[in-house]
């Protein structure tokens, strides 16, 4: 979370003191696309420890948020 606080200039903004306030130790994010379109975003989040994904984890959580924008095109 420092990390990317860091890296998206987010230093005294209401996102950092959100995680602070949450407690939010480490988060993964994945675009929801479509083609070529944002859809969303699929969001984990871990409160209790700092938590480091394996390749194969990061691999499968792309692929899923992948799918996902493929069902929410699909629902349209």
């Amino acid at each position: 979370v420092e990390r990317y606080i860091k890296n998206y200039s987010l230093e005294g903004t209401p996102i950092k003191k959100l995680f602070n306030d949450l407690n939010i130790k480490s988060m993964y994010s994945f675009p929801i696309n479509y083609e070529g379109k944002l859809l969303g975003y699929l969001i984990l989040q871990y409160k209790k420890d700092y938590k480091k994904m394996s390749t194969d984890d990061l691999s499968f959580l792309e692929k899923m948020a992948k799918q996902i924008g493929i069902a929410m095109k699909d629902k349209k």
